[in-house]
Order: C-alpha cells, then structure tokens, then sequence
C-alpha cells in the first residue's frame, strides 16, 4: 500500500512539475515554487474530486458526544470499499474537517483554519486557511500529524 502511495504521490509531483503549454509556464526552479506547484495540484485534485462526488450520496454515521467532545456527523465517500473523501461536522454547525485518501492513505486534510498535504503518510505541507505555507515547528508538524491520522482512523472505524 505504501507503494501505491508513493506512485501516486511521484505522479502527482510529475504533474505538478510539468509545464501547462495554455500558460507558457517553466518547470519550477526553487522550493518555493515547487512548493506552490504540489498546492496548485493538489488543489486541481481535490477540486476534481468534489465534483465527482457531488451527485453521489455519501454514506452516514453520527458520533455521540464524549466527555469534552461534541458530537459529530460523519460522511464518508468510498470506492471499491476504499475511502475518498470523509467529513466529520461538529454539532452545532460547525465547519466540518474534510479528509481525503488516495489508494486508502490519507493524503489530504482540511481543517476550518488550516489544510495539510500528506506526502507518502507523513504530514509535508503544513499550510494557512488561504494555502499559505505555516512556519511551525518540526515537534509541533509531527504532533499534528499523529492527530490527524489517529482522528481519521478513528472516523473510518465508525463505518466498520
């Protein structure tokens, strides 16, 4: 499975780096550009996917409220019983965190203030609510991505 991630994520890397004749752009050359080439891609992804799920109905499940959690709505939408897209909203209307998996690994996760790109399972982009990059700490990027994995793996046993 890690391979298929790896292969998706050299993919997606290849296709973020490949130069769009309609725009007469160049390879990018720095980090920051190579950096602005897997948002701009991973974006078109998650865009494509939204509008192929948008006339399917998700399947649903509601989390009670725990101790010093609210409750959740969870929407889960899956191919050949492998998840794609994932959505838990919290009571009360909250904005809902959006999960999305390629080949069963989540590669991407967006929060109300913040989104995360996930590069071969390991959290890479860290970025702001407008697709900023984050200066975080290395120890702060790591503890977020346990979370968010451990949470989606929570959220997907819910449909088990």
């Amino acid at each position: 499975m890690k391979r298929s991630i790896w292969i998706f994520a050299s993919l997606l890397l290849a296709a973020a780096c490949k130069p769009d004749s309609r725009q007469n752009q160049r390879a990018p050359q720095t980090v920051d550009e190579f950096t602005q080439a897997i948002i701009r891609e991973v974006r078109q992804v998650i865009k494509d996917t939204d509008t192929q799920l948008a006339g399917r109905p998700p399947q649903s499940r509601q989390i009670p409220a725990g101790a010093s959690e609210p409750a959740y709505r969870l929407e889960l939408w899956a191919e050949n019983e492998r998840p794609v897209k994932l959505t838990a909203t919290p009571e009360g209307g909250a904005a809902p965190t959006a999960y999305y998996f390629a080949n069963g690994e989540l590669f991407f996760a967006a929060q109300p203030a913040d989104k995360f790109i996930f590069i071969d399972g390991a959290l890479k982009y860290w970025l702001g609510g407008n697709w900023e990059a984050h200066q975080g700490g290395l120890e702060e990027q790591q503890s977020l991505e346990a979370a968010l994995l451990q949470q989606a793996q929570i959220y997907l046993q819910a449909f088990n």
